[in-house]
């Protein structure tokens, strides 16, 4: 694999060392750290490649100056999404309702087309968590897990089930796995968000789980003009939460492809600790010391 860190039109890799970066499915953003013997300013623009793919762009941040060396890190640019916004969306599908608010704020994008429709007023809340807002709404409605991530200047929100990726890794089979039953919800109501509303709109329940583990309740809110969607949006979060979570944390030598690896991704593994099949990455760790590409995986299924 070739590697390449970049800045000015400059590959500074040569005199740096100690590359990390990492994405998790929790959160938008990301960041890059590692040492050189380069003196960069504060903010100037930094680039990660891998086989020629851009892996990262972002600012450097943050800077500790030692006797031989620099150590810096690089934030990317989730802090175009951090600005606040009053506004309007009439009965509009995500993907045009998202599109003419990023282009509000010149950020370039790719959306996947998502049909759901938001009729929604919002009030100094931030880009962010408006485009959280609507994949929430969109995925309870369609069973669908939506994500969003940062790829060098560009937002692009996509669908799970498109995102499988086909690195070559070397890991230790001996790994553990950790069980858990603490979001398990084996009953949806569905109310209407109204004040003066209380009525259940829509229920679904599993009570051969109830019988089992007793009975754990989720009532969902949703907007008046999406009671029509009532039983759908049951069903959905009943499939969704209704379950033992699994997870684990693989770490692996990277042959080929490290530059696939990343959180909101599709991965297959098969050993005796895990069915074959593909599994989600929830995080992805990446450190490049000495020529040696290593990434933490964190699972979950």
């Amino acid at each position: 694999m070739e590697y390449k860190l970049v800045t000015k039109g400059q590959d500074i890799l040569l005199k740096s060392n100690s590359i990390s970066w990492g994405t998790d499915s929790q959160t938008l953003g990301s960041n890059l750290s590692f040492d050189s013997l380069h003196n960069l300013a504060m903010g100037q623009i930094v680039s990660f490649y891998i086989n020629n793919f851009e892996v990262f762009r972002g600012a450097i941040v943050k800077c500790t100056e030692e006797k031989f060396t620099y150590k810096y890190t690089c934030f990317d640019y989730t802090f175009y999404l951090k600005s606040e916004v009053i506004k309007q969306f009439n009965n509009i599908d995500v993907t045009s309702g998202l599109s003419s608010l990023l282009l509000e704020f010149q950020i370039q994008h790719t959306i996947i087309n998502i049909p759901t429709r938001i009729d929604k007023y919002y009030k100094g809340e931030t880009i962010s968590s408006i485009i959280d807002d609507f994949l929430d709404l969109a995925g309870k409605e369609q069973c669908l897990n939506y994500y969003k991530e940062i790829q060098a200047e560009r937002l692009v929100i996509d669908c799970l089930n498109n995102k499988c990726i086909y690195p070559k890794v070397i890991y230790d089979e001996k790994i553990s796995i950790d069980y858990s039953i603490e979001n398990m919800k084996n009953k949806i109501q569905v109310i209407s968000n109204g004040e003066n509303t209380t009525s259940i709109q829509a229920e679904s329940e599993n009570t051969t789980s109830q019988w089992y583990y007793g009975l754990l309740q989720h009532v969902e809110k949703v907007e008046d003009k999406d009671i029509s969607q009532s039983k759908n949006i049951a069903d959905n979060l009943l499939l969704s939460l209704n379950r033992i979570e699994h997870s684990t944390t693989i770490t692996v030598v990277v042959l080929e492809g490290g530059e696939t690896i990343r959180a909101n991704r599709l991965m297959y593994f098969n050993n005796a600790k895990l069915t074959a099949g593909w599994y989600k990455i929830k995080s992805a760790t990446h450190t490049v010391a000495n020529g040696v590409h290593k990434v933490n995986i964190g699972l979950e299924w």
